[in-house]
């Protein structure tokens, strides 16, 4: 099908994107062929193969901020006592995993399309899972906050082991599904950060028992 649609050429590029992904949350990745967006957007697959060599890419495009945000979602093993204070806030009190929460429900509000592409409709799509991506970078930081604690003095031993870490992985993901299943007011979004808040921590007491989390203060 020849277009008959006039394009600047300064946003084809990006009309190809919006119309991908208009198509990729309606039908999926695996159901949506590039014919399909050259049919929809009126930009004949020469145009879109001068931008993209395959579906793939294009899939990429649309999803690679938020891919991009959770792997650099990550602690540094070279950090000063006031960062090194902030990751235990975050990793060993309630508040911090309120404050965790509370970011992954804005980055999902920022990016909703992306994320739910990447979670919901992205069968077939191998360049990226982003169940993989959130894992490495959990187990990085998990790995940073141990290490941490040990030279601390906190504690001498590995709190969880590769049971635990991949239920809670679970439970993280099931998190960010649960923030895309539906609109949340804002009274839904704190009582579900709360309740899952204090879920995390207390589940957690058992392992962070010579833990004195109190004593944990920036800067401190």
């Amino acid at each position: 099908m020849k277009s008959n649609k006039k394009i600047p050429k300064s946003e084809v590029r990006n009309h190809i994107l919006k119309t991908a992904k208009e198509l990729f949350l309606e039908h999926g990745y695996f159901k949506t062929s590039l014919r399909d967006i050259s049919q929809k957007g009126e930009v004949s697959l020469g145009r879109i193969y001068v931008y993209f060599k395959k579906k793939e890419d294009i899939f990429y495009e649309l999803v690679k901020p938020v891919v991009f945000m959770i792997e650099h979602e990550t602690y540094s093993h070279e950090s000063d006592l006031e960062q090194n204070n902030q990751i235990l806030q975050r990793m060993v009190t309630k508040e911090g995993f309120k404050n965790g929460l509370n970011r992954a429900f804005d980055l999902i509000e920022q990016y909703r399309d992306e994320f739910y592409l990447l979670f919901f409709k992205a069968e077939g799509f191998k360049k990226v899972d982003i169940g993989d991506v959130i894992t490495k970078s959990y187990k990085i930081n998990y790995d940073v906050t141990i290490k941490l604690l040990k030279d601390m003095g906190y504690i001498d031993k590995v709190l969880f082991d590769e049971s635990s870490i991949n239920t809670h992985l679970t439970l993280y993901i099931n998190i960010y599904k649960e923030f895309l299943s539906k609109d949340f007011t804002v009274e839904e979004k704190n009582l579900f950060i709360e309740n899952m808040a204090n879920f995390l921590y207390y589940g957690n007491l058992g392992a962070l028992e010579q833990i004195d989390s109190d004593a944990i203060k920036i800067g401190g």
